[in-house]
């Protein structure tokens, strides 16, 4: 969550601490000067950000899949559960979707059903 006040008066991202509002904002205390960047932040500090952002997920990509391999192998059963129980709750909608995409796949020519 942000902070609100932060947000609406000079579109800044800020760490929410109660109520929605940072700490500062919180106290009542005015926004400082060196955060009043307002609404134009030059497009090389946004480039810097998406490009530390890209460089975080790459670096957390592997371990983050391990975490999803090791949950997956804990509760295998537990998923398989969850989709048999949807499967039979959705039965025809299902088979509505399949018979859909395979009549799309054969008028592009991608699938033949034998």
């Amino acid at each position: 969550m942000i902070c609100a006040a932060h947000w609406d008066r000079i579109r800044l991202r800020v760490p929410a601490y109660q109520l929605g509002l940072c700490a500062d904002c919180f106290r009542g205390l005015p926004i400082r000067p060196q955060e009043n960047l307002g609404a134009n932040l030059s497009t090389a500090i946004r480039e810097k950000a998406a490009a530390a952002s890209r460089a975080r997920y790459a670096l957390n990509r592997e371990k983050a899949a391990t975490v999803n391999r090791a949950w997956y192998a804990l509760n295998r059963e537990k998923a398989a559960a969850v989709k048999r129980a949807w499967y039979a709750l959705n039965r025809e909608k299902a088979a509505a979707a399949s018979r859909a995409w395979y009549a799309r796949s054969r008028e592009k020519g991608i699938y033949e059903r034998s």
